[in-house]
């Protein structure tokens, strides 16, 4: 039971990754969060920047996409995928492309719709990290579980010592090691996150 404790905690599969997908999904909303603040203020005061048409005829959505995303600094957070997805949702796919005039006169319909998918993403993004903060809480209530056992005096404190030969299986009651596989230097990265530093 121990080890398959210590190989949770562990696991590829578990904390580690974990971790750093919350922590780019926290990154990411924040992008996407000013981004749609600064999409929404563009489609309600900018005019149209001249300067995306410059040597410009007719274009696919791609190349399009691709004079939005340089042109404008709003749109540079933004995929080519992301933009052109909203530019053919209101020009709709031409295999032609589309006249520097039609391009113009779509332009406010397109921020708009940037901005749709923009806030739609944030929102699953949003739903994502409250999902992983779950799971994280789950593994950490684990953690919680193996320090109380870890804890055989009870003065609610444990050495970086006792922590890694624990969950590395060094001292299972019977003189042998754990199967669990785990690396000290992993066992002591994690001591140290928890414990902030502290002995």
């Amino acid at each position: 039971e121990d080890g398959a404790g210590r190989a949770f905690l562990f696991n590829e599969k578990s904390m580690r990754p974990k971790m750093l997908m919350l922590k780019g999904l926290r990154e990411e909303e924040e992008v996407l969060e000013r981004l749609h603040g600064m999409l929404k203020e563009s489609s309600k005061t900018r005019h149209f920047p001249q300067h995306i048409l410059d040597g410009a005829s007719e274009l696919c959505s791609s190349e399009w996409a691709h004079r939005m995303v340089t042109c404008e600094e709003s749109m540079q957070a933004l995929s080519e995928q992301s933009v052109e997805e909203a530019i053919t949702s209101v020009l709709g796919s031409s295999t032609h492309g589309f006249t520097p005039a039609k391009f113009e006169a779509g332009y406010t319909e397109i921020l708009k719709a940037v901005q749709k998918l923009t806030q739609e993403r944030s929102t699953s993004v949003a739903e994502e990290r409250k999902d992983l903060e779950r799971e994280l809480q789950q593994l950490e209530d684990q953690i919680a579980a193996c320090f109380s056992k870890m804890d055989e005096d009870c003065t609610g404190s444990v050495t970086r010592e006792h922590f890694v030969a624990f969950v590395c299986g060094e001292d299972d009651g019977n003189g042998q090691g754990s199967s669990a596989d785990i690396a000290a230097a992993d066992a002591e990265d994690l001591f140290d996150k928890m414990s902030r530093g502290r002995q």
